[in-house]
């Protein structure tokens, strides 16, 4: 033992627990929280005891082709109030419009619509459904029975659909189902059995594909909600593609890069330009400024310069880009082009087999 020191006095690290004697006859002593002046009351409960549930802003309303503001103010400023949306001025004269609350997004969409204004916007998160996917489910199963099953257990279903083969079209044991929103939604997750069937229920897996718009096939928004003017996606005219006259002999014309192609074709140039923009960045697509050619005039975009295996294992530079230049390639570089490389063999590798198969079909019916 060491000897104490009296000039000397070292106190220790660890805290003393001091232990209060609780009596269990005296009252409880009330807590005031000094702060709560500044908490925000739509995340806090009411007296009443219920939660007011936070307003979810709307969408944004692309306007194309504004060239006087101020008149536009003025139309809007007579059925809204100025207060109750702001404007972001993009290029190629575009407009953001971004309403405050879900009342000044449907009288503006309304208004946009009645005046075949040309614009564009997206579904409103509320009215949005919730997607699930049913796995191991028999393909037999009618829709309708699965519909009134799942409504008996407490959800309400807006749509459901079994998934078939991307290239045989032969039906899975898949089905995806969209419920209306509700608070109870992630409830659903819970079912494990249907119809004496186990089953497993997920969220959709998020592609990386950029969604296209079917009337003026650009990328970033549905037809649902677009009031462009139409784009024909075999012959670029202006006009539906179910109206479209083009003789099937006659090679197609792509909207996007003028290419012999339909615009909805992955393998085009303005297409993988998006593509690669969106998952490099991590970013929404349309935070981009749209284009507001009508229809979307045919741009001069470079093609992707392939690298050979073996080049890409040297780190050097492909000779179409660089000639005579030897730099070496970091690893990230090299898994990013070789696998967009993989991706384009991919999309080769499937476009023969869904020409073989339309040949085979055509042999067998003949």
């Amino acid at each position: 033992m060491e000897e104490e020191i009296p000039w000397l006095t070292v106190k220790g690290t660890k805290r003393k627990k001091h232990r209060l004697s609780v009596d269990p006859t005296s009252q409880a002593m009330p807590l005031v929280n000094r702060y709560h002046v500044l908490t925000d009351p739509r995340n806090t409960a009411t007296n009443t005891g219920t939660a007011e549930t936070t307003t979810v802003k709307p969408p944004p309303i692309f306007i194309y082709g504004v060239t006087n503001l101020p008149e536009m103010r003025k139309r809007i400023n007579e059925f809204i109030n100025e207060e109750h949306y702001t404007i972001k001025s993009l290029a190629n004269n575009t407009i953001k419009l971004l309403c405050q609350n879900p009342d000044t997004f449907k009288k503006l969409a309304k208004y946009m619509k009645e005046k075949d204004i040309i614009h564009h916007t997206y579904q409103p998160k509320e009215e949005r459904s919730y997607r699930i996917v049913i796995r191991y489910l028999h393909h037999s199963v009618d829709i309708q029975e699965l519909k009134e099953e799942i409504s008996r257990l407490g959800h309400t279903v807006r749509n459901g659909v079994n998934a078939r083969h991307r290239i045989t079209k032969d039906p899975l044991n898949l089905f995806f189902v969209d419920l209306e929103p509700s608070g109870n939604n992630k409830d659903i997750y819970k079912i494990t059995r249907l119809q004496n069937s186990v089953i497993q229920i997920e969220t959709p897996s998020q592609g990386k594909h950029i969604v296209q718009c079917t009337r003026c096939q650009l990328y970033g928004h549905t037809k649902s909600y677009c009031n462009r003017p139409y784009v024909c996606v075999k012959c670029s005219g202006q006009h539906s593609t179910a109206s479209c006259k083009k003789n099937n002999t006659t090679p197609a014309t792509c909207a996007l890069c003028g290419g012999d192609h339909p615009a909805s074709y992955k393998g085009c140039d303005f297409y993988q330009k998006q593509y690669h923009a969106k998952n490099s960045t991590q970013k929404p697509y349309t935070t981009q400024s749209p284009s507001t050619d009508f229809p979307p005039q045919p741009q001069a975009i470079p093609r992707f310069q392939h690298k050979t295996y073996a080049q890409a294992l040297r780190g050097t530079e492909s000779t179409l880009s660089s000639p005579n230049v030897d730099e070496p390639m970091s690893l990230p570089t090299f898994l990013r082009e070789f696998k967009e490389m993989f991706q384009q063999q991919i999309q080769q590798n499937t476009m023969v087999l869904n020409m073989l198969t339309m040949l085979i079909n055509k042999m067998n019916n003949s």
